[in-house]
């Protein structure tokens, strides 16, 4: 890795051992596996984000949450030669600027990271459509897969020059049995 990807990794590593630490669990650290998804000590879910200047992660227990996704992007225009890759036809007709576009890019984003977990699925941008509303989301997936809700709510906000997009998958599946 690149010393700027070096560092983002550790800062992304460090929040994580500061959230399970909240948690008053063991915060030795979140390896990487083959896929480049985190490993979360067996009873935890989580996820890890970072920009240039900020790092986050979420964690929680299993037994309360089954997977989660967090991005965080700097609240800058999505580039419009990036809009046909990431946004389909309905998308691009319902964001008004750059920001807007921004935001379901980070949307997605947080799908795919809560997702992956439960499905094993890797995602293009075109299999997600969002929806924004005015402090967060409406995602589906196509196909559909087993074990996720149709759609998926999360958070979406602009905030000190940044967007953060969380969405969690709750540890109850879609037909009311545990996972």
């Amino acid at each position: 890795m690149v010393e700027k990807r070096l560092r983002e990794f550790a800062a992304g590593r460090a929040a994580a051992r500061l959230a399970m630490a909240e948690l008053d669990v063991d915060a030795s650290g979140v390896p990487m596996a083959a896929d480049r998804a985190p490993i979360w000590p067996e009873g935890l879910t989580g996820s890890i984000t970072h920009t240039d200047l900020h790092a986050l992660s979420l964690v929680a227990f299993r037994r309360d949450m089954r997977a989660i996704g967090v991005d965080l992007e700097d609240a800058v225009p999505l580039a419009p030669d990036l809009w046909n890759i990431v946004l389909s036809g309905a998308e691009t007709a319902s964001v008004s600027d750059g920001i807007a576009a921004k935001r379901i890019f980070s949307a997605k984003e947080a799908v795919f990271k809560a997702q992956y977990p439960v499905t094993g699925r890797l995602l293009e941008f075109l299999d997600v459509e969002v929806e924004l509303t005015k402090t967060g989301f409406a995602a589906r997936i196509e196909p559909h897969s087993p074990g996720l809700p149709e759609t998926l709510n999360g958070l979406s906000v602009v905030t000190d020059g940044v967007i953060l997009s969380v969405l969690s998958i709750p540890e109850t599946d879609v037909n009311g049995y545990d996972a």
